[in-house]
């Protein structure tokens, strides 16, 4: 089953290090990842908004990255490319990246996310006690998510901005949370609340 991993960068306030870190990081990003055989697609956003949250994540970067299965993604974080890209990256952080991997039941559009330039991420993390109780079915909330994609499409009318949709459920340290993300051709979006991202797909 494909991995969803989502890599959340916490870039200094600075006005000029945020623009050296935007000029190196395509560059940076393409010298890594295009060499890793088990990578399906790269997309690096930026945040463009962020509704009940901390003002200051709106400094931040998201890198998207659609893995073949698990593997994949264990053997880049073990590798000195993973400790090079790291170190290239840190000059520039307030502190560690926070990153989440998800497995994904369906693949991400990933030719609608080309076209999709505002990638809007919801995500949900229950009481650990309802996860050790099993009161949360994936099913359930597979079918949450699928009417309120559905009730997004319709809101959005005739004009129809919204391009596509994928989910997950989380792995490892994020066990029991859910991932869920829109992908629109515009920032029409008022139905949403969540972090809003302009992406550009790199590979």
């Amino acid at each position: 089953m494909s991995i969803t991993e989502l890599i959340f960068i916490s870039v200094q306030p600075d006005p000029q290090v945020r623009k050296e870190l935007d000029t190196k990081l395509p560059d940076v990003l393409s010298g890594v990842f295009s060499r890793l055989p088990k990578l399906d697609s790269l997309f690096i956003a930026s945040n463009l908004e962020v509704t009940g949250e901390d003002e200051s994540s709106q400094d931040g970067i998201c890198l998207l990255l659609k893995w073949q299965d698990i593997s994949g993604f264990d053997s880049f974080i073990k590798s000195t490319d993973f400790a090079a890209f790291k170190r290239s990256l840190l000059p520039y952080l307030t502190g560690p990246a926070d990153i989440q991997l998800y497995e994904s039941p369906e693949e991400m559009p990933v030719r609608k996310a080309v076209d999709s330039p505002y990638l809007h991420i919801m995500s949900s993390h229950p009481k650990v006690t309802d996860i050790q109780s099993g009161e949360i079915s994936c099913i359930s909330v597979e079918d949450q998510w699928k009417a309120f994609v559905e009730q997004c499409r319709l809101a959005s009318g005739a004009k129809c901005s919204l391009n596509g949709s994928f989910y997950g459920f989380g792995l490892r340290k994020d066990n029991g949370a859910f991932l869920g993300a829109t992908l629109w051709k515009d920032r029409e979006v008022g139905v949403i609340t969540s972090r809003i991202f302009y992406c550009d797909h790199l590979g």
